[in-house]
């Protein structure tokens, strides 16, 4: 059961522990055998009326004793309690040797025999000294951390030159979303901008142009929305409670407190395997949502972190490009709805001024007195009515009157066309000379019948032709 200096540098090798989880199962399962553990849990302490809760397990422990973690500090970070029988619980703080407000907590059951062989005291300096892999684990991943950090504060700061070149906001926007998913191998990125009351999808890599009837869109929006109205970073799915946790032990498990219900329907449409949703403000404003999505594994807390300090440095170089682009009516749209906020305090301007507009006109109608003036179309029934009748059917061709006008006796009204009564009136006058010579014709040729017929004819025409 001796832990030899070649066992510890084997298994905190950075290379061979890829994982936080791969590192602390390895942990707890050689720590297993060097303490002679029968069962031990990883766990959260409570605190601020938060329960317990519980990350990792290994063995079948029982119930914990009630208050086997009073006392437990970093002046005193390993406590025993001989329980009736000849089993003993112990409460070690990880790491034990720092002051640190997020530490971890071991719980674990060792039976007496072990304690009397090994004896208690040399049973505690090996428990402190594998403790000691915890301390060094975290300063190890704190050094990693901070030199991820400083690398992604440096591909912010080249990803703001390549920003700063577009000169568009659409431009902007796809340029940062083809950089990131190439920079942090994601399969899309895709941005959201906040369009009150909704978050709209404006640029997603890969792709030039978005259009609402895309089948994606509606989901990505409902999933940036969820982390927007949080104004928190989302991450499906969320590891950070292990699926091993114990339901032995009297205090219930603490779940995430992220609601991710439009994440996880998002990634089971689109058989997305990870989904990381980061909020971008400016100065205390959220004004929009990156989102991140791979398809072959889930993203980690520390890529989280990583990508929400380069939306912190890129979120006012994409506010700026949205603020110069679009109409001029647009610009100066946003320009009121920003001052109203910051001096009005109104959140949703445009809807109260419309309220108090209308709050207003209608004060005004009722205290202010002013002439009204009706406009309609009405007809003025003379007190004696004449109907004028045509002799002949016809059209008419020009009114010489309109109504209201004082006439006077003999005055034209209207003229009728007379064009097919010029043709029957022509008709006439050559019927009435053909008449006229063959009346001249019978008297010239003494056939006195034939004469009072060519008479009988013409008086008939001239008859009709006076009638015009």
């Amino acid at each position: 059961m001796a832990l030899t200096p070649r066992d510890t540098a084997e298994w905190l090798a950075a290379e061979s522990l890829p994982s936080d989880r791969e590192f602390w199962r390895v942990w707890i399962r050689e720590a297993g055998t060097v303490l002679g553990m029968r069962a031990a849990v990883i766990t959260h302490p409570p605190s601020d009326g938060v329960p317990l809760r519980i990350l990792m397990r290994w063995g079948t422990p029982r119930t914990m004793p009630p208050d086997l973690l009073t006392g437990l500090n970093r002046k005193n970070p390993l406590l025993l309690q001989q329980m009736e029988g000849a089993e003993c619980w112990f409460a070690l703080r990880l790491p034990w040797d720092e002051s640190v407000e997020d530490c971890l907590i071991v719980v674990g059951e060792v039976p007496g025999i072990v304690l009397d062989e090994v004896g208690e005291s040399a049973w505690r300096d090996r428990a402190l000294l594998w403790a000691t892999a915890a301390g060094r684990r975290r300063r190890s991943r704190e050094l990693e951390t901070l030199r991820s950090r400083a690398d992604e504060l440096a591909n912010a700061i080249e990803l703001g030159g390549l920003i700063r070149a577009q000169s568009s906001f659409e431009g902007a926007t796809l340029e940062m979303c083809n950089q990131l998913a190439a920079r942090h191998d994601a399969d899309r990125v895709a941005i959201g901008w906040w369009r009150d009351p909704y978050v709209r999808l404006c640029s997603i890599s890969q792709h030039n142009q978005v259009e609402s009837r895309m089948t994606a869109v509606g989901e990505i929006e409902a999933a940036m929305e969820e982390s927007l109205e949080q104004d928190a970073i989302i991450l499906w799915p969320d590891f950070n409670v292990s699926d091993e946790a114990d339901d032995s032990f009297d205090e219930p498990s603490l779940k995430s407190a992220d609601v991710t219900v439009q994440h996880a329907a998002l990634a089971r449409l689109q058989g997305w395997q990870g989904l990381c949703s980061v909020p971008l403000r400016v100065g205390d404003e959220v004004i929009g949502v990156v989102q991140w999505q791979r398809a072959d594994r889930a993203f980690t807390q520390d890529e989280a972190e990583r990508y929400a300090l380069v939306v912190d440095v890129l979120a006012p170089l994409l506010a700026d490009r949205e603020h110069g682009s679009g109409s001029w009516f647009r610009r100066m749209k946003r320009g009121v709805e920003k001052w109203l906020r910051r001096h009005a305090n109104f959140t949703h301007p445009w809807p109260k001024l419309a309220a108090i507009s209308v709050a207003l006109l209608l004060g005004a109608s009722l205290l202010i007195h002013v002439p009204y003036r009706v406009e309609a179309t009405f007809t003025v029934r003379p007190q004696q009515q004449m109907v004028f009748s045509a002799p002949f059917d016809g059209f008419v061709e020009s009114v010489q009157v309109a109504p209201g006008d004082v006439v006077t006796e003999s005055g034209v009204l209207f003229s009728l066309e007379d064009t097919s009564l010029r043709l029957e009136e022509g008709e006439l006058l050559a019927d009435l000379s053909r008449y006229n010579r063959e009346r001249e014709q019978a008297e010239a040729e003494r056939d006195l019948a034939k004469m009072r017929v060519a008479e009988a004819q013409r008086d008939q025409v001239a008859a009709r032709l006076s009638r015009l």
